[in-house]
């Protein structure tokens, strides 16, 4: 009877926890950070015709990302269009769905991993944060390469543990899975270093599991350079460009540089306490109740060298947040078992341990129905409302100018965009709509010019709730039609 309400729980878990992340690709448009965008979308762009190299960043100059994830957007986008799709929101879209489904696959390997090895209230915390810890989730849409790093990291983790014989064919599919992780991001490597370690030392894994291992790694790296050679029109190896350029020649730190605590700092305050307080508790712990976890020995030398260098960003650390569960739980186990027992066992425990799983549910909920970039719907609104030609005037700031570079993936060909700094140098041209967006809804208004206000980042009843003035303070874009020529709306909401 207990096996089977068992496995009923964990049926149900799963699929909320499926559930999450289908709708977290759905909702969560746009970009975590920059890179996920300019270095993977704009140079999908490149091959697709929407952008030129000079519109590329800097790093598309030296070599030095792989091209791998560009050109499986560019599988999708051409994929799509086959269908009939053309829309690079509905591209971007299905990229993040793959992501969510990868996730999931992940997330429930890692599980059946570990679910053998907790009992008791470890066992239902390990089900629950597995599937609906609300970092895994956000992370678990993104199409960035930390992100899909970190997946094909975890397909290899699990291989290891799931894969019934330890000979080279063995060995070659988890190579191969680390040698893409790899290539997605090349810190990943760092993680592989570890688990590596881990195999040889603890493990003791046979020469020949480690021979095919060694194979596949090398096939996925030669199966990335030949991507690269692609893309780049030359034979490159992005890698070492990478390292040359932010480590030899010290482009990262120019970026900025924290010292080494700052990651601490930044996960307690972004992971949201109490539960951020508790994954950072559960390194130490878990590494002084378990020294031979493969998964301690997976992430210390990741993060050893991240907290080393001087230029650091949270997303950084990304590649390990499926594995959160395992060093919580694993620290938590320790907890109850160990010197610590008598704080496992307090009432105030306790309750924070039910506080954080209450944070988490309230997380997971603005994870999954958040954006993680708000302009995306004001390129979607220009993009599907005005298929024509259409001359957009901007009021001070362009809103497809971010950080320096043009977004171009979410763009048509026949947006034509200036900037200017009052509505008088508007100039009303035949066969275009004509758009004036800006940060100021007073500015038309002000200088007697009409304008049909067609789109706002905030919806109207929140902007309506203008409490202590938050809408002064706040960024908030507003889109208008001053001109709709006849035949440039077709498709219009």
């Amino acid at each position: 009877m207990f096996d089977v309400a068992m496995r009923k729980r964990v049926r149900t878990v799963e699929a909320l926890g499926l559930l999450a992340l289908v709708v977290a690709s759905v909702f969560s448009v746009g970009f975590h950070h920059f890179d996920e965008h300019f270095q993977i979308l704009e140079f999908a762009g490149l091959k697709l015709g929407l952008t030129s190299e000079e519109s590329l960043p800097w790093e598309y100059h030296h070599r030095m990302r792989s091209s791998l994830q560009p050109a499986l957007a560019v599988a999708a986008c051409r994929g799509a269009e086959i269908l009939g799709v053309r829309s690079p929101f509905a591209a971007a879209f299905f990229l993040r769905l793959v992501s969510a489904l990868l996730a999931f696959v992940c997330m429930r390997l890692l599980y059946a991993v570990y679910c053998g090895t907790f009992r008791g209230a470890e066992e239902r915390w390990f089900l629950a944060l597995s599937f609906l810890s609300w970092p895994a989730v956000f992370v678990g849409v993104r199409y960035s390469g930390e992100n899909w790093a970190g997946l094909f990291f975890t397909l290899a983790f699990a291989a290891c543990f799931l894969t019934k014989r330890s000979g080279a064919p063995a060995g070659f599919l988890v190579g191969t899975l680390l040698g893409l992780s790899f290539v997605f991001r090349f810190q990943a490597a760092l993680l592989a270093a570890g688990l590596l370690a881990w195999l040889v030392l603890v493990k003791k894994a046979p020469r020949r599991h480690m021979a095919g291992l060694a194979v596949g790694m090398a096939a996925a790296v030669a199966a990335g350079i030949l991507v690269d050679r692609w893309f780049y029109g030359e034979w490159t190896l992005a890698a070492w460009n990478y390292f040359d350029q932010n480590i030899l020649q010290g482009k990262a730190a120019s970026f900025g540089e924290s010292p080494w605590w700052w990651y601490i700092r930044a996960f307690a305050l972004k992971g949201i306490p109490p539960l951020s307080l508790l994954f950072l508790l559960a390194v130490p712990v878990a590494a002084f109740s378990r020294p031979r976890s493969p998964v301690l020995w997976s992430v210390l030398p990741f993060l050893a060298v991240h907290f080393a260098i001087g230029h650091k960003e949270l997303r950084f650390l990304f590649p390990m947040v499926y594995f959160l569960p395992v060093l919580l739980v694993t620290a938590f186990e320790g907890m109850r078992t160990g010197r610590f027992s008598d704080v496992a066992r307090l009432r105030t425990f306790r309750a924070f341990m039910a506080c954080a799983l209450a944070v988490n549910c309230a997380c997971l909920a603005v994870a999954a129905v958040g954006p993680a970039d708000g302009r995306v719907s004001l390129y979607r609104k220009i993009y599907d409302g005005y298929p024509g030609a259409t001359l957009l005037y901007c009021h001070g700031e362009d809103p497809y100018r971010r950080v320096g570079l043009d977004v171009r993936f979410y763009r048509r060909g026949n947006l034509e965009v200036r900037t200017v700094r009052s509505p008088g140098e508007i100039r009303l041209q035949p066969d275009r709509a004509h758009l004036w967006v800006s940060s100021d809804r007073d500015a038309l208004r002000d200088h007697g010019t009409g304008g049909n206000l067609v789109y706002a980042s905030h919806p109207a009843w929140l902007l309506r709730l203008n409490v202590n003035n938050w809408v002064g303070r706040s960024k908030i874009w507003y889109l208008y039609e001053l001109d709709a020529a006849p035949g440039t709306r077709q498709g219009a909401p």
